[in-house]
């Protein structure tokens, strides 16, 4: 079970007589792709529960609108390309004026904007953004890459500044608004998104006389396509029977197409025109690529699984926290062809492989990414930002609170690193070590394996590693597995496990790698208090605390592994040396 803060509000405990909670979604409505298809899987979902008066209001027509009205869900449409910014503001507050609206939720920069300035005129108690994507770099660097860098910046100045929460659906989406763009962890809740699944899709199904390689999504350039059509190319001059389809329009669209013909696949590339129901698509796949420069928790990933589909995909963004690699599918950390290529190859090649991945993908799609599983999520939170009173107080008493905690965790850990006996005294005596950090896919897992090696045999000793924000499956960083293999540690079994109270409460010492880790365990685990120290603590000669390189580039994980050993040194030296 994955270790998370309780909830701040009561959650599901509301009274079904109270009256609704009413939520605004504002969205800008004018595509269909895996945002909207979120949208409309949450609001569906959310429609027939009678906690929650549903409201849409978008800025265009579209498939979304449409659907979302025979749905039955109030949907309402202020045309941008008919009024101004001021003119959108001031027909939207008519509208929601004398409604009651509770909670406002935006789902792009505009809508944004528009949020905040509406809570200011309507004195609307919440607002709340969904992430479904981080900003794209700009394609150049003049006028245009100008802009977009300062509408991302007031963007996410008014989302730091004035909103109860912003969404981020996935881990790594998270970690990357914490800690690269400022985000205060507190405002940042984790929703992953879920998708609706129609039950004649579940099961793999055996190739054809084609084997056909598929993906799904905006024709733009976040989602890589030069990378698929160039791997196309070299399976087309490796297996005579395939053929590829790419279901989706973007900007790009011609220049694909052009680049298609200079590399001689356009006889067995189609380009398909986007439609509402993808699944007939997917059915007709062998195999979902996804070679995007990065992602948020991509739908077109997810329901590929559920038809039954493995995925080979670039390692980005959320799709290593849904495929896991050698499970449902397989993982390319590079980008470059000939890796991504071999990977399709094993699995047009193993056909009994291929099929028993897509029986996992499906089970895994359905169980865990269902749309039902985020409407809970956000049920959750909208009843945390209606339920707190004095919601801005008490974050800010959190705040404090938590900054004091902070300080007396790490003032007790400068005095153990001062007079180390006590941790001297109890490593002497251990018979069980567990080792934790966030994802237990970097700094714990490669700890424990060195700590193991260290003691060689001397000594009989338990030494477990486990994540206290983690999802049990996941595999260890290629760079742990790389550096592991260097010192002839076999780290490439190792998949990720969620740290349990039992495991803590069974441990004689627990190590963590910073002093936030010291205050998740002094919170949910008070009688281990005096039993968990930093990794660092026998090693006053190196930074205190380890911090989480997830995200970042291969030096800064390398950077992050020798922080590691060199803290693991004194460790290991006084457990070889001791015999309890």
């Amino acid at each position: 079970m994955m270790v998370t803060a309780p909830e701040e509000a009561t959650g599901s405990s509301r009274k079904m007589t109270e009256e609704p909670i009413t939520v605004c979604h504002l969205f800008s409505g004018d595509l269909w792709a895996g945002a909207e298809a979120v949208i409309f899987n949450l609001l569906t979902c959310l429609r027939d529960d009678p906690r929650f008066k549903l409201i849409a209001v978008s800025l265009n027509e579209g498939i979304l609108t449409e659907r979302l009205r025979r749905e039955g869900i109030a949907t309402h449409v202020i045309p941008e390309d008919r009024h101004s910014p001021a003119g959108i503001l001031w027909r939207t507050a008519r509208l929601l004026s004398g409604r009651n609206v509770a909670v406002l939720h935006s789902h792009r920069y505009k809508e944004n904007a528009l949020a905040w300035l509406l809570a200011k005129w309507l004195g609307v108690g919440a607002v709340v953004t969904t992430m479904h994507g981080l900003p794209e770099a700009p394609t150049n660097s003049g006028r245009h890459a100008r802009a977009v860098r300062l509408r991302t910046a007031l963007d996410f100045f008014i989302l730091k500044r004035f909103f109860d929460a912003t969404v981020a659906v996935s881990e790594d989406m998270k970690r990357v608004l914490i800690g690269r763009h400022g985000f205060h962890p507190d405002r940042v809740r984790l929703v992953r998104n879920g998708a609706r699944f129609p039950q004649e899709c579940a099961s793999p199904t055996p190739r054809g006389e084609y084997f056909h390689i598929g993906t799904v999504g905006r024709l733009v350039m976040v989602k890589g396509l030069d990378l698929f059509l160039d791997v196309a190319a070299v399976l087309k001059g490796t297996e005579q029977r395939v053929r590829f389809s790419i279901l989706g329009e973007g900007p790009l669209q011609e220049q694909l197409r052009q680049r298609a013909i200079g590399l001689e696949i356009a006889d067995c590339v189609d380009f398909v025109a986007p439609r509402p129901d993808p699944f007939p698509f997917y059915r007709s796949l062998d195999l979902y690529l996804s070679t995007s420069l990065h992602e948020g928790l991509p739908m077109s990933v997810v329901e590929a699984m559920a038809c039954g589909k493995p995925v080979v995909s670039t390692a980005v963004g959320g799709i290593p926290e849904i495929v896991g690699h050698g499970d449902h599918g397989l993982l390319v950390e590079s980008r470059d062809v000939a890796p991504i290529a071999e990977s399709c190859l094993r699995l047009i090649r193993d056909e009994r492989l291929r099929l028993a991945m897509g029986e996992r993908a499906a089970a895994a799609a359905r169980d865990r990414w269902n749309a039902e599983v985020m409407a809970e999520g956000y049920r959750q939170l909208y009843d945390t930002c209606v339920g707190v009173r004095g919601l801005a107080l008490a974050r800010r008493l959190k705040t404090h609170g938590r900054q004091l905690v902070e300080r007396l965790e790490r003032r007790r850990a400068l005095a153990i690193r001062q007079r180390p006996g006590r941790l001297t005294r109890a490593l002497n005596e251990a018979r069980s070590i567990l080792i934790l950090c966030q994802g237990n896919v970097i700094r714990s897992v490669f700890a424990a394996h060195l700590l193991t090696a260290a003691l060689q045999g001397k000594r009989k000793i338990a030494i477990r590693s486990a994540g206290l924000a983690t999802q049990p499956g996941w595999r260890a960083h290629p760079r742990v597995i790389a550096r592991g293999k260097a010192l002839n540690l076999d780290i490439s079994r190792h998949v990720s496990i969620a740290v349990t109270q039992a495991m803590v409460m069974d441990a004689d010492v627990v190590l963590v790698m910073d002093i936030s880790q010291l205050v998740a365990v002094t919170r949910y685990f008070p009688r281990a208090r005096r039993r968990t120290f930093l990794l660092t603590a026998l090693a006053s000669d190196v930074p205190m605390d380890i911090h989480d390189p997830a995200g970042q580039d291969d030096a800064a994980v390398d950077a992050c592994l020798d922080h590691v050993a060199r803290a693991m040194k004194p460790l290991g030296e006084i457990l070889a040396a001791s015999r309890p």
